[in-house]
C-alpha cells in the first residue's frame, strides 16, 4: 500500500514521526483494523489533510522512510499513524494527565493554562427520568447557556405549541437534564446544574449545523463561557477536543481496548490537528474521539479559544465539527451577540510547526512609551572587565566566542558601533546569537553595596534598535501559552549607582529574554548572586556574573525557535584569601518544558567546573578556568545544590 496524503501530512511533523519511527517494531503484528460504519449525520465533501508545507524540514532523520517503507508491505499502516499519533489524556482535578508521546506533551503544556481553564467549563448532558443516563457533552457559550448538538438534544428535547420543551417519558412525566461540568476519573467532585429551558435545537436539514441552545439553572456559581475563536479553524491547525468518549462498538474492539484502557464516560482531551474545512461552515479534524464526545469542544491550541462543536466521525478517516463562525452566526440569532466572550486578540491558527511563524498581539509597551532609537543607546558603556579591580590578576573580559559560533553573531547595524557585536547597556553588556535569536550570554557587573530596589511596574519590552529584529524573538513566541519572558540579567542586578533606574529598564530588552516555563523559579538558581555577594569569602560586594542558555540540537522545536533545556552561570568575584575566584552552576529545565509539573528538588542546579561550561558552550573563560576551585579540588566534579551553603567558594 503506497504511502497516502494523510500519511505524509503527518510525517511532515518531524518531531511525531521520528517517535512513531520508534515504535515500528511493536506495530509490525498489529492486526488490521476493520471497517467501522459511519455514525449517522456524517457530511461528506469535506477538504482533505493538509500536503506537507514548503520547506518543511526531512522528517527526523529517516524516520518518515522507515514508515513509508512499513506502509508498502502492511495493511492498515495508516491507521497504525493515526492510531499512535493521536492519544486521548484522562482529565483528573481539572487538568490533563502527561500524554505518552513527548511532542504531544511539549506543545499541549505550553498552552495547559488556558487549556485548564477551558476544561472547566465543559460538562457531560445528564439525563432524568430517561433509559439512557446521559447522552453526550456540552460546554458554555454563553452566560448560563450550554451548547451541544442537536442529535443530543432531541433524545430529550422537542417542539410543542411553537417552542422548544422536554419530551414526555412513556414511563409517566416528562424527561430531565442536566450538565456535570466534572465526571473526573476516580474522583468523587460534582458539580451539575439543571437544565432550565431548551432555547433552541437545530432544523434536520442539510443547510442547519448539528447543534442546541440550554439555558441552565441559576442556583450554582458556573465556569466563565468560552470564547470562540475570531477566525475559522484552517488546515494544520493544532487543536483538541475535550469531552466524554463513550464505548462505541462501530470502532475496533482492540484499538480502543489500548487507547482507552478500558475507562470510558469521564472527561477527556484529545489532541489532533484540521484536516480540511468547508466554506458551509464545517470543518475536519483527526483528534480522537468516540460516541460520548458529540458536543465536544475544539480548542485552539495557541489560543485556549473555542474553534468548533463536534458532532460526528468516521473511523480512521476524519471527524467532523461546526466552526466558530457558524457558532457565532447561531448564537447572534438566538441568544445576542453581547452573549459572546470576545477574543483579547485577532489570533488564528494552531500551534505552528518550527517553519510557521505565528501571528501574534504587539508586545506590551509602557503607555505612552516610544521604543528606543539606536541614538537613544548610544551612550551606554555596558559591562566593565575591570570592574572588581585595576590590576591585571584581577582582569575578566568577556568570554571569547571560537570562530564558529562567531559567524553566528548578530552584528551592531546601526548607531556609534556598527560592525560590532557586544551590545552594551547600563552595568551589562549582550551578545546575541542571530542563529538562535537569543543571547549567547549576557555578562553583568553588580556592586552589592550601592544596589536599590526599584519597584516593578508593568513590564514593557523592546527590540534592540541596534540590530536587526530578526535577530531578536519578540512577543510572537509568549503569546497563548506558559512561557515567560525570563531576564538572563536578572532585573535588579545592574540597578546600583546613580543610574540604577536607567539600568533596570535597559533589562527590559528582548536580547536579555529567553523562554522559561513560567514554574522555573528554582530558588537556589535565582538566590546564587545574593549568596555569592553576601558571603564571608567575598572581598567586598561586588560580582560579575556571565549567563546564557546551553544551546542544544535536541533543544524542543516551538513556533519558530527552539526552547534551551538548561542554562548556565559563572560567577567571578574577588576572594579575600585567594584573589580572583570563579564558580559555576548549570540548571536545567527540560522536564519543565515536557511535563511543567514543577516539584523543587526534581529539577536540581549543579555547581560545575567552569571548564565543563566552556566545554558545554564553546566559549573561552580565559584566566576563570584557573581560578574555579571546583576545578583545583576534585577530577571531574559536579556538585548537585540542595542548599545554597553547598556550594564551593
Amino acid at each position: 500500500m503506497p504511502a497516502t496524503p494523510k500519511l505524509e501530512s503527518i510525517l511532515a511533523d518531524a518531531p511525531l514521526a521520528a517517535e512513531i519511527a520508534a515504535k515500528l517494531d511493536r506495530l509490525a503484528t498489529a492486526r488490521p483494523a476493520a471497517t467501522a460504519v459511519p455514525p449517522p449525520g456524517a457530511m461528506a465533501g469535506f477538504g482533505g489533510p493538509p500536503s506537507a508545507a514548503a520547506g518543511a524540514p526531512k522528517a527526523a532523520g529517516g524516520a518518515a522512510d522507515r514508515i513509508r517503507a512499513r506502509a508498502a508491505n502492511v495493511p492498515g499502516t495508516e491507521a497504525i499513524v493515526r492510531r499512535f499519533g493521536r492519544p486521548t489524556l484522562l482529565v483528573r482535578n481539572g487538568t490533563f494527565e502527561v500524554p505518552p508521546s513527548d511532542i504531544w506533551t511539549q506543545r499541549l503544556y505550553a498552552a495547559k493554562s488556558r487549556l485548564d481553564r477551558t476544561i472547566a467549563s465543559v460538562g457531560r448532558v445528564e439525563l432524568a427520568n430517561h433509559p439512557a443516563p446521559w447522552a453526550g457533552t456540552g460546554w458554555l457559550i454563553a452566560p448560563r447557556v450550554a451548547v451541544t448538538n442537536r442529535h443530543v438534544a432531541l433524545l430529550f428535547a422537542g417542539m410543542k405549541n411553537g417552542d422548544f420543551s422536554f419530551r414526555r417519558s412513556p414511563a409517566g412525566g416528562t424527561y430531565g437534564a442536566s450538565l456535570d461540568f466534572k465526571e473526573e476519573h476516580l474522583q468523587p467532585d460534582v458539580l451539575s446544574v439543571k437544565v432550565k429551558r431548551i432555547v433552541y435545537v437545530a432544523d434536520l436539514t442539510d443547510d442547519a449545523p448539528d447543534l442546541a441552545f440550554l439555558e441552565l439553572e441559576s442556583e450554582v456559581e458556573l465556569p466563565s463561557p468560552l470564547t470562540l475563536a475570531a477566525a475559522n479553524a484552517k488546515a494544520g491547525d493544532f487543536v483538541a477536543t475535550i469531552g466524554y468518549p463513550a464505548f462505541d462498538d462501530r470502532n475496533n474492539l482492540d484499538d480502543m481496548g489500548r487507547i482507552f484502557q478500558g475507562i470510558y464516560e469521564v472527561k477527556r482531551l484529545a489532541p489532533g490537528f484540521v484536516l480540511g474545512s468547508s466554506d458551509e461552515g464545517w470543518f475536519n479534524h483527526d483528534c480522537t474521539t468516540l460516541g460520548g464526545s458529540s458536543g465536544s469542544a475544539v480548542v485552539d491550541l495557541e489560543t485556549g479559544y473555542v474553534v468548533g462543536l463536534h458532532f460526528a466521525g468516521e473511523y480512521l478517516d476524519r471527524n467532523y465539527a461546526v466552526s466558530a463562525s457558524k457558532l457565532r452566526e447561531y448564537v447572534t440569532r438566538f441568544i445576542g451577540a453581547d452573549a459572546l466572550a470576545r477574543p483579547h486578540a485577532a489570533i488564528s491558527g494552531g500551534v505552528p510547526s518550527p517553519q510557521v511563524p505565528a501571528t501574534a498581539a504587539p508586545p506590551p509597551t509602557a503607555a505612552n512609551e516610544a521604543p528606543p532609537t539606536a541614538s537613544d543607546l548610544a551612550d551606554r558603556t555596558g559591562y566593565d572587565r575591570h570592574f572588581l579591580g585595576t590590576t591585571d590578576a584581577l582582569d575578566v573580559p568577556m568570554p571569547a566566542l571560537s570562530d564558529r559560533l562567531l559567524e553566528k553573531v548578530a552584528k551592531i547595524e546601526s548607531g556609534p558601533r556598527v560592525g560590532e557585536h557586544v551590545l552594551r547597556y547600563t552595568h551589562y553588556s549582550v551578545v546575541m546569537n542571530a542563529e538562535r535569536r537569543m543571547a549567547f550570554y549576557t555578562a553583568t557587573n553588580i556592586d552589592g553595596q550601592s544596589l536599590q530596589r526599584i519597584k516593578r511596574k508593568k513590564d514593557a519590552w523592546f527590540y534592540d534598535p541596534r540590530i536587526s529584529s530578526e535577530a531578536q524573538i519578540g512577543e510572537d513566541l509568549y503569546v497563548g501559552n506558559d512561557l515567560d519572558r525570563g531576564h538572563l540579567t536578572r532585573r535588579l542586578d545592574p540597578a546600583w549607582g546613580d543610574q540604577a533606574a536607567r539600568a533596570e529598564k535597559d533589562t527590559f530588552f528582548f536580547t536579555n529574554c529567553t523562554p522559561q516555563h513560567s514554574g522555573f523559579n528554582q530558588r537556589i538558581w535565582l538566590g546564587l548572586e545574593d549568596y555569592i555577594l553576601d558571603s564571608a569569602e567575598t572581598d567586598g560586594f561586588k560580582a560579575t556574573i556571565f549567563t546564557g542558555p546551553v544551546f542544544g540540537r535536541g533543544d524542543p522545536p516551538y513556533r519558530s525557535a527552539q526552547l534551551p533545556k538548561a542554562y548556565w552561570k559563572v560567577a567571578a568575584v574577588r576572594h579575600r584569601r585567594r584573589g580572583l575566584s570563579a564558580t559555576g552552576y548549570i540548571v536545567s529545565q527540560a522536564d519543565l518544558i515536557s511535563h511543567i509539573e514543577f516539584v523543587f528538588g526534581q529539577y536540581e542546579t549543579y555547581q560545575a567546573p567552569v571548564a565543563r561550561i566552556a566545554a558545554k558552550t564553546g566559549l573561552d573563560f580565559g584566566a576563570l578556568v584557573d581560578a574555579d576551585p571546583l576545578g583545583r579540588t576534585e577530577a571531574a566534579p559536579v556538585r548537585r545544590l540542595g542548599e545554597l551553603d553547598d556550594i564551593v567558594l
